[in-house]
């Protein structure tokens, strides 16, 4: 294991293993990924599909500008999904159309993207988690930072994620974050 590797995980006892060379910012949002895994293994929350969203939210707010950099804390073009869900925030959209295209987004097939992926290893830790869901969790943690941007009130981004990760689906907890009744 190297600086250059993104090498940090959750065993299936919920321990966390986090890469020793990160620098204390990569620490800090790779601890946050990682604690959703773990979490999820322990039985405490629902899902950890957001694991890459608590990781994004939290470089977002490391940066003091809500913008995270490939070069900082948060590599794999993480940033460019992240800006792709503040962006879907902004759009007039009904929340249902804003997951879809989130979704969508997310599970489009980039070769090169794949081809990476593979040949550095994302695939060591087999049914660990699917390929598309670090950008889903990107683009939702871009959704969650834009969210609570709309609303002034920088809880919401973590409520929006927190009540995804506890079992209420990104329309759901968006209509719960805005007080949008059905």
């Amino acid at each position: 294991i190297s600086e250059l590797t993104s090498i940090s995980f959750a065993d299936e006892g919920g321990e966390i293993y986090l890469n020793p060379f990160y620098k204390d910012s990569q620490l800090r949002v790779a601890f946050y990924h990682e604690a959703i895994h773990s979490l999820k293994l322990l039985g405490f929350i629902k899902t950890d599909i957001t694991a890459t969203s608590y990781e994004v939210l939290r470089a977002a707010e490391l940066s003091n500008k809500g913008r995270i950099s490939n070069t900082g804390p948060v590599t794999n073009g993480r940033s460019k999904y992240f800006e792709k869900g503040v962006e879907l925030m902004k759009l007039d959209l009904s929340p249902e159309e804003r997951t879809n295209t989130a979704l969508k987004s997310a599970k489009k097939i980039i070769v090169l993207d794949k081809v990476v992926n593979i040949v550095f290893g994302m695939y060591i830790f087999k049914d660990k988690e699917d390929w598309w869901h670090y950008r889903y969790g990107a683009i939702l943690g871009g959704m969650a930072y834009e969210l609570a941007q709309q609303t002034g009130n920088s809880d919401d981004a973590w409520r929006y994620l927190n009540l995804i990760t506890n079992g209420k689906s990104p329309v759901e907890a968006e209509r719960i974050i805005r007080k949008i009744k059905n």
